[in-house]
């Protein structure tokens, strides 16, 4: 009983110092009123040291990172693009077939591996595409738009040194 009253404690206190730092966080973004995500990129755990985190663009060209395990930092961290990446990005996605691409690839051909979760929006529509990094049926385009979005919005400011994949990336993307 004396366990539960503790640990219940604990959830307490983290409450009272958690909140208010992440609504501040919170309101310290510049993401106009109305403006959706136009990409969002969603790193997950393998097993092992793999970087956790998750990227969201705007079109005003704001990025929200929130970093969560093997990142050089967690939690909120907020920048900018240049419009002129963005559009480029916006046009390098239908290039790689993006929107032809299935909803899925998670077949286990290989163990142990993350996933990457891409959702692009347009003004017609919206795709997500589930990656799971073992499934070797996956398009080798989808790899490339996954790491460009990371090299667009320069994710490693966020997670080197602990980034320790590599996530192959067209060089002549930028």
């Amino acid at each position: 009983m004396t366990h539960v009253f503790f640990s219940l404690l604990a959830l307490f206190i983290c409450c009272i110092l958690v909140v208010p730092v992440v609504c501040d966080a919170a309101q310290q973004i510049s993401v106009p009123e109305g403006n959706l995500p136009l990409i969002t990129l969603e790193r997950t755990r393998c097993y092992g040291n793999c970087p956790v985190y998750s990227l969201t663009l705007y079109k005003n060209g704001t990025v929200i990172y929130v970093g969560e395990y093997y990142v050089k930092e967690e939690g909120l961290g907020i920048g900018n693009i240049s419009t002129q990446k963005l559009e480029y990005l916006m046009d390098y996605i239908p290039s790689l077939g993006f929107f032809s691409f299935n909803d899925t690839y998670i077949s286990y051909d290989c163990t142990d591996m993350p996933y990457a979760i891409t959702t692009v929006r347009t003004d017609d529509k919206t795709k997500q595409v589930e990656h799971y990094y073992g499934d070797f049926s996956a398009p080798q385009n989808l790899t490339y738009l996954e790491a460009a979005i990371d090299q667009v919005v320069n994710v490693t400011q966020w997670t080197e040194p602990y980034n320790s994949w590599d996530y192959s990336y067209n060089e002549d993307l930028l």
